[in-house]
């Protein structure tokens, strides 16, 4: 038998010095004290500029919408016939020679009645002033994007979860009746619904309720498909955790930045498809405004009177740009493979 011969060792002084600086080789990583998950996410989403443009744009319209038709002098339905077709004038900049009033040289605000008035953006055909339309239209294209948003958690995140939990033949069936649901177009499906009620916001809130989910369950099935096999799950049921605990402390906490990001992405389009509709006359009714409504009507005289279409589309390009601004940041952010590390 052969046997480990005992060493003894005594320690001395030397031995718990510092080891000199050109002996220790290390990887400088960059982190903030006490950084958290939230505040990481925060900062890198503050270095992209483009997404925190998206994101100022976004709340100053906010801001407007909210806030224009409540200040405003002038209601967005009153029909006046003496300051139709008005173009824009603006105090202060009128002196520079923009946004005067003045249409081909003829000065539109020339009559006694109209020489102390100034319309920011001008008047329609029916003399209803277009900046507070403008933004009265934005705040139902707005309110439509939270709808969305709404439906996206709440109908896309639960069939999601629940088809990709559970799997096997409820899986199947679930899957089976999206593939039919999104076989049916948009336009058709709001077609089939006028059939029964009236065009309007309801109209397209169903529109949005039948189709606009399906992407956000597929994208959530796939991260559940993915997060059920692992070991921390795996460990729960062991420890006889029921599927609700598991679902809702396990799973969906780690499918939180997908939704996200999904839920910001579906904005625009949904924005998108509520003026579709308007511009197609299927979707808010006069004398409501909203921006695909404002655009239609602006696009039937748009030769002569170029700023009733030309005014809400750079607000509709503006809110649809800014939205997938902040959705491209929001996904660098919560993606771990995009830090810069």
């Amino acid at each position: 038998m052969i046997y480990s011969e005992i060493v003894s060792y005594e320690f001395c002084e030397d031995d718990f010095l510092p080891a000199k600086e050109e002996l220790i080789k290390t990887n400088t990583i960059f982190k903030q004290k006490n950084e958290t998950k939230w505040k990481n996410i925060y900062y890198q989403f503050s270095k992209n500029k483009g997404a925190v443009i998206g994101l100022i744009s976004i709340l100053i319209i906010i801001i407007l919408a909210i806030s224009v038709p409540i200040l405003s002098k002038y209601s967005y339905d009153a029909v006046d016939t003496t300051r139709q077709n008005l173009t824009p004038r603006i105090p202060g900049i009128e002196k520079l020679g923009i946004f005067n009033g003045f249409l081909n040289g003829i000065n539109l605000y020339g009559v006694d009645s109209l020489k102390n008035e100034y319309f920011f953006f001008g008047t329609d055909i029916l003399g209803r002033d277009l900046w507070t339309r403008v933004f009265v239209g934005t705040r139902i294209s707005l309110y439509v994007a939270g709808v969305a948003v709404l439906i996206d958690m709440i109908f896309g995140v639960t069939y999601g979860v629940i088809s990709g939990y559970f799997g096997g033949t409820v899986d199947v069936i679930m899957q089976r009746i999206i593939e039919i649901i999104y076989g049916m177009p948009n336009l058709v499906v709001v077609t089939l619904i006028m059939i029964v009620i009236k065009p309007g916001l309801l109209t397209v809130i169903l529109a949005l309720m039948i189709t606009n989910w399906i992407n956000m369950s597929r994208l959530v099935r796939a991260q559940v498909l993915k997060l059920k096999e692992q070991e921390y799950v795996l460990a729960a049921k062991q420890l006889g955790a029921s599927d609700f605990y598991i679902i809702f402390h396990e799973i969906l906490p780690n499918t939180i930045s997908s939704v996200i990001v999904m839920a910001m992405m579906s904005i625009p389009s949904a924005i998108f498809l509520e003026s579709f509709l308007s511009f197609l006359g299927l979707g808010i009714p006069e004398p409501m405004a909203s921006l695909g409504s404002l655009i239609s009507n602006g696009y039937k005289s748009m030769m002569i009177y170029p700023h009733m279409v030309i005014i809400p589309v750079i607000v509709f390009a503006i809110l649809m740009i800014s939205f997938n601004l902040v959705a491209d940041g929001l996904r660098d952010a919560l993606d771990p493979n995009m830090k810069n590390i």
